[in-house]
């Protein structure tokens, strides 16, 4: 399991409670529990998929959850250089949620999430924006592969690559770590 961002032990939590309502006056032990807990796994939020390079996928996709995000990422990884990976179906929170990413990462590698039926939002248009939003560095790559490739070309090796900003993205994304199999 990777990190743990601060609003999954919110959701952890919540989780526990709901359960001890369904099982009524059945007590599950502590080690139920704590086994459950062990094996919780979220796909696409806060996922490590890769140690070299170091590689986060959170589907982060409106200005709350990416706040969120930022603050799990300054807990979790407080010093590390970061190459945000990025891009969004065409939806009005996109400037909003860069105003929160931008400022907490190094450099943005902005692209598009290919989403039948849904039109992204071109990756340069969101470069361009990232860039007279702040001084952070920003390019764009047409899809999701070229732009893991952007983001290692550019990134040290003990910097940390985040995808984020659309959930169809980290989906994407995860593609290329843990392939669907057909």
């Amino acid at each position: 399991m990777g990190p743990i961002g601060r609003y999954q032990l919110g959701n952890a939590a919540l989780a526990i409670t709901a359960l001890d309502v369904l099982v009524g006056t059945r007590v599950l032990s502590k080690p139920i529990q704590t086994a459950a807990l062990a094996n919780f796994a979220c796909p696409g939020r806060m996922e490590l998929v890769s140690r070299k390079p170091l590689i986060l996928l959170d589907g982060a996709h409106n200005p709350h959850k990416m706040q969120a995000l930022v603050t799990s990422l300054q807990e979790a990884y407080r010093g590390k250089k970061i190459t945000a990976i990025t891009g969004s179906i065409v939806n009005k929170e996109v400037e909003d949620i860069l105003q929160v990413l931008v400022p907490a990462v190094d450099r943005v590698v902005a692209t598009a999430p290919n989403v039948p039926g849904k039109p992204a939002v071109d990756p340069e248009i969101i470069a361009q924006k990232i860039m007279q939003l702040s001084q952070v560095p920003a390019v764009s790559a047409p899809d999701i592969q070229k732009a893991v490739e952007k983001a290692i070309e550019l990134s040290d090796p003990d910097d940390l690559i985040l995808i984020t900003g659309s959930l169809y993205l980290v989906g994407e994304a995860r593609e290329l770590w843990y392939p669907l199999k057909g």
